[in-house]
């Protein structure tokens, strides 16, 4: 009994470490190096933080700045791919869940996301 309350606790705290680590991935990573150029880095860096974000399993770096970027141009609308007109839970979660509106796909075709495929990590990492 005990070693199975301490295995619990390993993976307790792995799991923590887990959700932290891909949070930095999206928030330092996807949104802030990627999607919003906040900031330039290293390449070691860059190729930390898509790991990071590839732990997160919210999309591929592209395709998360892409939608980003429709997000704050469209923002309440069909098109914005998290919603907030279709739900709290949509707006934090659920947009991963479902399949994104027509409108999403047809206006992220119209947003520019060229310099994303400059980058060879990014790149990289969408063709797996």
């Amino acid at each position: 009994m005990a070693a199975l309350k301490v295995f619990h606790l390993w993976m307790y705290k792995i799991g923590l470490n887990l959700v932290h680590a891909a949070s930095l991935g999206i928030t330092a990573g996807a949104h802030r190096l990627w999607s919003h150029r906040s900031y330039k880095t290293t390449w070691p860096l860059r190729v930390f933080l898509c790991i990071l974000n590839t732990v997160a399993f919210q999309n591929d770096i592209y395709v998360w700045c892409r939608d980003h970027r429709v997000h704050h141009k469209f923002t309440e609308t069909d098109a914005d791919p998290h919603n907030i007109k279709r739900g709290f839970i949509f707006a934090h979660i659920g947009w991963l869940l479902c399949r994104k509106h027509t409108e999403v796909a047809k206006k992220g075709k119209t947003i520019s996301v060229e310099y994303l495929m400059a980058d060879p990590i990014v790149r990289f990492q969408r063709r797996l």
